[in-house]
């Protein structure tokens, strides 16, 4: 695997942060999303994970939105993803 930038690095960061705080605001747990999403606790458990390297790709976080009910656009338009 190609070592990230440290941008992409902030990235990976901020994807992980807001999935977080989108299963927080639902009221799920991570066990609940696993089931929901029909994927294992372990690759939940990469999506959220801060201190795990690897990220998320596009088609995955399309399927998260999707299990969350919500669009990519909407995933991404928080201010969390503002350039400062």
């Amino acid at each position: 695997m190609a070592k990230l930038k440290d941008r992409d690095k902030v990235l990976r960061d901020k994807i992980k942060s807001r999935i977080n705080f989108l299963i927080e605001e639902k009221g799920l747990k991570k066990v609940d999303l696993a089931s929901l999403s029909e994927k294992d606790r372990q690759v939940i458990n990469r999506w959220t994970n801060l201190n795990d390297n690897r990220g998320i790709t596009i088609y995955t976080l399309s399927d998260f939105c999707d299990t969350m009910k919500i669009d990519l656009e909407d995933f991404f338009n928080d201010p969390i993803f503002k350039n400062n």
